[in-house]
C-alpha cells in the first residue's frame, strides 16, 4: 500500500513510489490519496530546507487544509471539498469495497459437471493458483510410449488426454492400453501401474454442502479459468462504475450508482 507525504506546494502530494500527484479531483491517483486519508491515515508533513520558513499562504477552497499542532500529528480536514467531489470520493470507496467483496465472495464453475461454488479468499486464491500450475505442468508431460521405463511419481498423457501418475515403476507394455478407467482405478501397463492424476479442492454443491472434492488436471484447470473470468468481470465492472462516478455532474446521479446497477 502506498503512503503519502505533503510537499512545499500545497497542490502537490508525493507518493511513496516517488510519483507526484496534483490536487485534481479528476485525477484518480488523487482520489486514491483522498480515500487513503478518509481511512484514517495521515500524510507525512512537508520537509522544509534548513533555514527556510513555510510561507503562510491561505489554502484555496479546492485543496486540503493541513494544520500541524505542536503536540500531535497533522490533521487533515476535508470540509472544503465541494459536495459533488465529496460524493464521488465516498461512492468510489463504496464501489471499490463492493468489488473486493464480490471477488473474495467466490465464484462458480461446472468443471465437475454440475455447478459448484468455489471460495476465493486470498489463501484460496494462492492454493488454487498452486494447484492449477501443478495441473498445467502435468498436462505437459510426455505422451505414453510402449516399452518405456518409468519411475514412481512420473506423469504421462495417454491418447485419452487424461493425465496419469505412475504408482508403480517399471517398463510399459509394448501393446496399447485401455486408459478409459474410473478415478482410483489402476491401469496395468507392462510392469508399470498408473492412476489418473488428481488434486483436491474445497467447493460447495447446489445443496450448500462444502467438501474437499477430487479434481482431475483438466478439471482444476477449468476451475482456474472460471476464477480468472470472475476476477476479470469484477475488475471490469469496477472500472466501468468508477468512470460513471467521475462523469456524473450532480450528487444525485452519483448516489444512484451502485454495484448492483
Amino acid at each position: 500500500m502506498y503512503t503519502y507525504a505533503l510537499t512545499a506546494d500545497k497542490n502537490v502530494v508525493l507518493r511513496s513510489d516517488g510519483a507526484t500527484i496534483s490536487a485534481n479531483y479528476r485525477n484518480r491517483d488523487y482520489v486514491a490519496y483522498l480515500n487513503w486519508l478518509a481511512a484514517g491515515n495521515v500524510a507525512t508533513p512537508a520537509v522544509l530546507q534548513a533555514g527556510v520558513s513555510a510561507a503562510p499562504t491561505p489554502a484555496p477552497t479546492s485543496t486540503l487544509t493541513v494544520t500541524a499542532p505542536t503536540t500531535a500529528a497533522p490533521t487533515v480536514s476535508l470540509s472544503h471539498i465541494p459536495p459533488l467531489e465529496q460524493a464521488k470520493i465516498s461512492k468510489a470507496a463504496e464501489i471499490n469495497k463492493a468489488c473486493q467483496s464480490a471477488i473474495l465472495g467466490g465464484f462458480q464453475s461446472d468443471a465437475l459437471g454440475d455447478a459448484y461454488t468455489y471460495p476465493a479468499q486470498m489463501t484460496d486464491q494462492i492454493n488454487l493458483n498452486t494447484k492449477v500450475n501443478a495441473a498445467l505442468a502435468a498436462m505437459s508431460s510426455p505422451i505414453w510410449a510402449p516399452g518405456a521405463a518409468h519411475k514412481f511419481g512420473e506423469t504421462i498423457v495417454p491418447p485419452t488426454q487424461q493425465v496419469f501418475t505412475c504408482t508403480k515403476g517399471g517398463v510399459s507394455s509394448s501393446n496399447p492400453q485401455n486408459w478409459s478407467v474410473e478415478l482410483g482405478a489402476t491401469v496395468d501397463d507392462g510392469t508399470c501401474n498408473w492412476q489418473i492424476w488428481i488434486t483436491h479442492f474445497w467447493c460447495k454443491n447446489a445443496q450448500g454442502v462444502w467438501a474437499l472434492n477430487v479434481h482431475t488436471a483438466p478439471q482444476i484447470r477449468q476451475v482456474g479459468l472460471a476464477a480468472a473470468a470472475a476476477l476479470n468481470f469484477a475488475t471490469w465492472k469496477n472500472n466501468t462504475l468508477q468512470m460513471e462516478i467521475q462523469a456524473a455532474t450532480d450528487v444525485e446521479s452519483v448516489q444512484c450508482i451502485t454495484w448492483g446497477s
